[in-house]
């Protein structure tokens, strides 16, 4: 089951790079959360539109929209 619907994920989704490079990048952000810093240094790198999170306040630094997922829903629903 689990295999499953992570297989379904990964077809609906674009998995992007995650490398040295990006974990210097995070890591030179000096951010208080390393792992949202690399998320961040990820969907930088690949050109993503925005980052969906639950956790925006800790993205206070990015340059790229930072959305709630009631966020990005309702702006799909607008376009």
């Amino acid at each position: 089951m689990l295999y499953t619907n992570l297989t379904m994920i990964s077809e609906l989704f674009n998995i992007v790079e995650n490398n040295g490079k990006q974990i210097k990048k995070a890591l030179a952000l000096n951010a208080s959360d390393f792992e949202d810093a690399l998320q961040y240094r990820c969907a930088k790198d690949a050109g993503c539109d925005c980052i969906i999170t639950r956790n925006q306040k800790d993205f206070s630094f990015s340059n790229i929209p930072v959305l709630s997922a009631s966020e990005y829903l309702e702006q799909m629903e607008a376009h």
